[in-house]
């Protein structure tokens, strides 16, 4: 897993410059982003393993909302084919 911090200092120099349309600008707190992977050898463990890695993703979501710390920007280079990174950019948070 790597976990990317993202300060809140970016948020107060984007509003500053005028903003962003991935929305990092509405970011009132520090942020982590996350990118859960795993790799193996056999496509036998596909299914498993790809199932595996979206349970650990909703759970932590569940666990942001639940801390009421969600933000929904997703990382294009960090989106799984499950989700939808540029229909979330520039969307009110």
């Amino acid at each position: 897993m790597f976990l990317t911090p993202i300060r809140r200092i970016v948020s107060d120099v984007s509003v500053a410059t005028g903003g962003n349309i991935l929305g990092v600008d509405r970011n009132k707190d520090n942020r982590i982003m996350f990118l859960f992977f795993v790799s193996w050898t056999d496509a036998k463990g596909d299914k498993v393993l790809n199932a595996a890695a979206y349970s650990v993703t909703k759970e932590i979501k569940a666990k942001s909302i639940e801390f009421g710390a969600e933000n929904p920007f997703i990382y294009l280079n960090y989106a799984g084919d499950f989700q939808d990174p540029l229909g979330r950019y520039g969307l009110p948070m």
